[in-house]
């Protein structure tokens, strides 16, 4: 939903997405914002980074499918090398993030990430690692320009200081042990 140019992220980074998928976001969040302004309805948007955890069922490119293809076929498919970057964040700490923003009645737009990007290429070698047996690592040509998302957690440490999120290594076990 961001703009795919911008480098560092921030909730106010300007919404201008590159394509349906983030405009399907955009509109959401401009749905729910003109629907709860008759009468005026305080809102929390929470923006979660891309999202892993076991039970997924969106199967998109990252942590959870490659988790799922390497337990089923014993193989991970990349977008050229992996070498897009990109922040990743544990279900749980996506649900405990919620829990905190409804309990503290939060208003405005806030980011839950971790704010440590990291290549699919090294998810993937981390969940390869993870696996009982050898895992084949296959590239495919690169059919898009590559993107790296970052993102700042200044808002997130302002207003939510004792939060931590599940390390990636510790959230990747988790899902390499329930996916099995």
């Amino acid at each position: 939903m961001y703009d795919d140019a911008a480098s560092l992220v921030q909730e106010s980074t300007p919404r201008s997405p590159g394509g349906f998928h983030g405009l399907m976001h955009l509109a959401r969040e401009q749905m729910l914002q003109f629907v709860l302004n008759k009468p005026p309805v305080p809102l929390c948007i929470v923006r979660p980074g891309l999202i892993f955890g076991p039970g997924d069922t969106h199967n998109g490119y990252g942590p959870n499918r490659f988790a799922r293809t390497a337990l089923k076929d014993r193989k991970i498919t990349l977008f050229g090398q992996g070498e897009e970057q990109r922040d990743h964040i544990y279900i749980d700490d996506v649900a405990r993030f919620i829990g905190l923003c409804l309990w503290h009645k939060s208003e405005g737009a806030i980011n839950i990430v971790s704010g440590n990007g990291i290549s699919f290429g090294d998810v993937a070698k981390k969940i390869i690692g993870l696996c009982p047996y050898p895992v084949q690592l296959e590239c495919l040509p690169r059919a898009t320009p590559i993107t790296h998302r970052q993102f700042d957690v200044a808002l997130r440490l302002r207003h939510f200081p004792q939060f931590r999120v599940t390390p990636l290594e510790k959230g990747l076990e988790a899902l390499m042990t329930k996916a099995e």
